[in-house]
């Protein structure tokens, strides 16, 4: 049986560390014991990269004029094989597929977080549900057997 774990936090780059322990917290709750300490450290940073990427994107690309009490939502699920994690925010819809690839030999200082969030995550999907931009990750546990 799924297990899901929802926090709720101010769209502002405040709570950044705190979604990012969160994530890195969640992710080691899947992690059996008898999995060695770096690849469950691995595991974990992913999530926590990840979800700090997609926190810092819901938070940056806020509408001009948007309310202050903006929320960003995240709800981490428990998989029997790994974790899901969503985020969820009221900014303008995008198309997740035009999103260019970060351009590395002009070295940028923004650009790279969808593209860091694709390369340590197994699922990324994006879809507009009720007015929310919804984008769900997930990463399966590789020494989980399936």
């Amino acid at each position: 049986m799924n297990q899901r774990l929802s926090l709720e936090l101010p769209a502002n780059l405040t709570y950044l560390a705190l979604a990012a322990q969160m994530a890195g917290q969640a992710a080691s709750c899947v992690i059996p014991r008898q999995v060695n300490r770096v690849t469950g450290q691995a595991y974990s940073h992913a999530f926590e990269l990840a979800l700090s990427e997609a926190f810092t994107n819901a938070v940056q690309h806020q509408d001009d004029g948007a309310p202050p009490d903006l929320r960003v939502k995240i709800e981490f699920e428990f998989q029997g094989c790994g974790l899901g994690v969503t985020i969820k925010d009221q900014n303008n819809s995008f198309n997740l597929a035009a999103v260019p690839a970060p351009d590395f030999s002009s070295h940028g200082d923004g650009g790279y977080g969808l593209f860091l969030i694709q390369q340590v995550m197994d699922h990324v999907s994006y879809e507009r549900q009720q007015g929310w931009n919804v984008v769900s990750l997930s990463k399966k546990l590789s020494f989980c057997g399936q």
